[in-house]
């Protein structure tokens, strides 16, 4: 349980850091220790397996890391890398991802990594703000970048990059030279994760040395192997290849470029692979909850779950252990890109105790009053594993965090007297009706509580006479036959009456979601 002092929530034990940092240090020099022990003690450790073509699935193992992350760098010193330099990603995954920035952290660079959905003004803002020496790009991203980037003075047209297994080898090929002496400090940036852009602009998470090795935590599971369904652009898939790589005790296993992943998929790589830990974007479990395997697939391997990105069902953790007969565990995890995981649990019903070394209040958004438990108000988080600010945005670093360290991170909870944490909404998806505040995930659970429903959005749509009326899209399972008239009665017979929904309930294939998983909650009002 947490511990609770003067209304502030505290991690049952202090933070321990896994790999202590000295303070002129850099995470790649704790990555190669690691890789260098496990490549000793097991030579053919396996670590990362796209099976984007299942006949022919491609493997880096733990030994290439070092080698071909020392031929990378250098490649990229021949393109005039020095360390401060920003080396910037627009790729879909695949199995050089993680070489290519280890690589940038043997310059001394800065590495950004982008979600490779992104469009024009996005682009733009990002190749502004980090201003890269070297651009990666891919297939579906070369042409937009070109166009964005051709016109900054930092355009340099050798260093835009179109990542191939060509220009692979050509790295591979690079003569021999020696790499900067680095001199970096534990607490320069290592890492630059963007926002996803849901509420305008991306911006530039910016994570230290520190707050990584600080970040890195070990699974307690026996060596095995995962599947993982998450970008490595976005915090949760980052973690999984870096943690595989330190800590040795799995071999990840994911889907390359941008595939979209059906339930299907997922059978196939835990029949074939024998996966004992599913980590899932929350619509790919929300997915794989309302379907059922064909009896064909072997999925008694599976033993824990994990659904990542954003919030799901209360629900599912049911669900998804009828398909797969020996999970005995749903892992949920709380925390944004900022904060790193905050709490986890096994329990749905909270978002768990804290996590050691984490620090939690709630506090009235509006008059920044302390709270006490049970009273609602926005989560605060503070630790030593959390971003820096946002890169080259001091004036948005300045808004986020307060005077004394807590990030504000949008996010309505409370707590109880045993210190458990709970999550109500964002603060920027309440609906008001005649002034009185909503929170959409209520409404969201009480609809989801019914077995024909696969998942639901509720949102406000501006009234002038009430604000904004409650309206709902629904994604039904298939061969249901539920009435929007039969939903509002269900919801409306359970709630006071300025909950109620009063305007249309729609029903649609799938809900909008950007790759995180997360709901496009903006597009919502407009799409009936």
């Amino acid at each position: 349980m947490s511990i609770i002092q003067n209304r502030v929530l505290y991690g049952e034990k202090p933070f321990t850091p896994i790999c202590v940092p000295r303070e002129r240090d850099t995470l790649i020099r704790h990555v190669l220790e690691a890789v260098r022990r496990i490549s000793a003690e097991e030579p053919d450790r396996k670590w990362i397996t796209d099976v984007l073509d299942f006949a022919n699935p491609r493997t880096r193992y733990i030994r290439d890391i070092e080698p071909m992350s020392i031929k990378f760098a250098q490649a990229l010193v021949a393109r005039g890398v020095q360390p401060g330099d920003v080396v910037q990603l627009y790729l879909e995954n695949n199995v050089d991802y993680f070489l290519i920035i280890f690589a940038g952290w043997l310059c001394g660079a800065r590495v950004s990594t982008c979600d490779p959905t992104i469009k024009g003004k996005g682009i733009q803002q990002q190749l502004k703000d980090a201003q890269p020496k070297v651009v990666f790009c891919c297939d579906s991203t070369i042409e937009k970048v070109a166009a964005s980037w051709s016109g900054m003075v930092s355009f340099n047209p050798n260093n835009l990059i179109l990542w191939s297994d060509e220009m692979c080898q050509s790295f591979l090929a690079t003569p021999d030279m020696s790499l900067p002496i680095l001199d970096n400090s534990v607490d320069d940036t290592a890492i630059i994760l963007w926002s996803s852009g849901t509420t305008g602009v991306p911006k530039g998470i910016e994570w230290t040395h520190r707050g990584l090795m600080n970040l890195m935590d070990p699974v307690d599971f026996p060596p095995s192997t995962l599947y993982a369904t998450t970008m490595f652009y976005h915090i949760g898939g980052f973690n999984i290849p870096m943690s595989c790589c330190i800590f040795g005790n799995f071999h990840a296993i994911f889907h390359g470029s941008n595939y979209d992943v059906q339930s299907e998929d997922i059978y196939k790589v835990v029949d074939q692979y024998q996966a004992k830990l599913l980590l899932l974007g929350s619509h790919h479990a929300i997915r794989l909850a309302s379907d059922r395997p064909n009896l064909n697939y072997d999925l008694s391997s599976v033993l824990a779950i994990s659904p990542l990105g954003s919030a799901v069902p209360t629900t599912i953790g049911q669900e998804l252990k009828m398909s797969f007969p020996n999970c005995d565990m749903i892992l949920w995890y709380y925390g944004l890109t900022e904060t790193g995981a905050v709490t986890n649990n096994v329990d749905n019903t909270s978002l768990g105790p804290l996590r050691d070394g984490r620090m939690v209040r709630i506090v009235n958004p509006e008059t920044n009053q302390l709270l006490g438990a049970y009273e609602h108000g926005e989560i605060q988080v503070k630790s030593g594993c959390m971003c820096a600010g946002y890169f080259n945005r001091p004036d948005l670093t300045r808004a986020a965090f307060t005077e004394d360290g807590y990030f504000r991170t949008g996010d309505l909870g409370s707590y109880d007297e045993n210190g458990l944490l709970y999550f109500h909404d964002r603060i920027k998806d309440l609906i008001k009706y005649k002034n009185m505040h909503v929170y959409p995930a209520d409404l969201e659970n009480i609809i989801q509580s019914h077995q024909d429903i696969v998942e639901v959005a509720i949102y406000g749509k501006p009234n002038l006479l009430t604000q904004e009326t409650i309206s709902a899209l629904v994604v039904l399972k298939k061969g249901s036959n539920l009435s929007g008239e039969e939903i509002r009665e269900m919801v409306n017979s359970q709630v006071e009456d300025f909950k109620k929904i009063r305007g249309a309930i729609n029903f649609v294939d799938i809900l909008p979601r950007n790759f995180q998983g997360k709901v496009l909650r903006k597009l919502l009002p407009a799409m009936f």
